[in-house]
């Protein structure tokens, strides 16, 4: 499961209460698309943080190939209740994800650091989705913001990306 639930956050940019919160009505696996209708924090269903504008607050992401491949191991042909769960069926619970799950992975990698969690995986996707070219206006469709501030956020730190930038830019004067 949590397999398809990393290359999941990855691949939609998705909150942790949005992953937590999705049922399989809301995976279309034929197309490659999702639909975040609903988000869990602590265990409790409520609509999802996202401003698109949409009243209902959902909003659709696509998924690429191998993530749909992914989804459906997981799946196993199932059709019902929540795409990521605990054991019991029940919606997971973002501490003890992060406790037992996702914090032992970080620290065996050696890149655990304080406030590190499962929105480096939405910030990282909006930082790819920047630097790949994707509109800001698809970019804040799929992943839930009102406007361009957040994603701004995300990727300004990104140094790396400003000289390849900037080689795109014609020459102020000739050398």
């Amino acid at each position: 499961m949590y397999r398809a639930l990393y290359a999941f956050a990855a691949s939609t940019a998705a909150r942790a209460s949005e992953l937590f919160g999705l049922y399989c009505g809301d995976v279309d696996l034929e197309q490659g698309v999702i639909t975040f209708r609903h988000g869990v924090v602590n265990g409790v269903e409520s609509t999802t943080k996202s401003d698109t504008g949409d009243k209902e607050r959902t909003r659709t992401c696509p998924i690429d190939a191998s993530v749909v491949e992914e989804l459906k191991k997981h799946l196993g042909g199932r059709t019902s209740g929540l795409v990521f769960r605990s054991r019991k069926g029940t919606p997971l619970l973002l501490s003890n994800f992060y406790e037992d799950e996702l914090r032992p992975i970080l620290d065996e990698l050696g890149i655990w650091k304080e406030g590190m969690g499962m929105h480096s995986f939405r910030r990282g996707r909006i930082t790819q989705w920047v630097y790949a070219g994707v509109s800001r206006q698809v970019i804040r469709d799929w992943a839930g913001h009102s406007a361009d501030r957040l994603v701004d956020l995300y990727t300004r730190r990104m140094k790396q990306y400003h000289a390849a930038e900037m080689g795109k830019v014609k020459l102020l004067l000739d050398v």
